[in-house]
C-alpha cells in the first residue's frame, strides 16, 4: 500500500512507485483533506520588501510620526 499526502499546485498530479508495483492492476482514490492538516503540513514562506522588487537603502528608518502626519 502507499499513501501520498501532498498539495498540488497544479490540476495534475503524478507520482512514483515502487518497482515490485509494476504490472499490477490499481485503484487509486483522492479526496481533500480538511484544512487543518493541510495547513500544518504547508510550508511557512518568509517574504521580504525585494521579493516585490523593492529595494530601500541601507540607513532607511521607518518613522510612523511622518508617515501619519498630513
Amino acid at each position: 500500500m502507499i499513501r501520498e499526502i501532498c498539495i498540488a499546485h497544479t490540476d495534475n498530479l503524478t507520482f512514483s512507485i515502487p518497482k515490485k508495483y509494476v504490472g499490477r492492476r490499481w485503484e487509486i482514490i483522492a479526496f481533500p483533506l480538511r484544512k487543518e492538516i493541510v495547513k500544518k503540513e504547508s510550508k511557512k514562506k518568509s517574504v521580504n520588501f525585494t521579493d516585490f522588487g523593492i529595494s530601500l537603502p541601507s540607513n532607511f528608518k521607518f518613522d510612523s510620526d511622518e508617515t501619519n502626519a498630513r
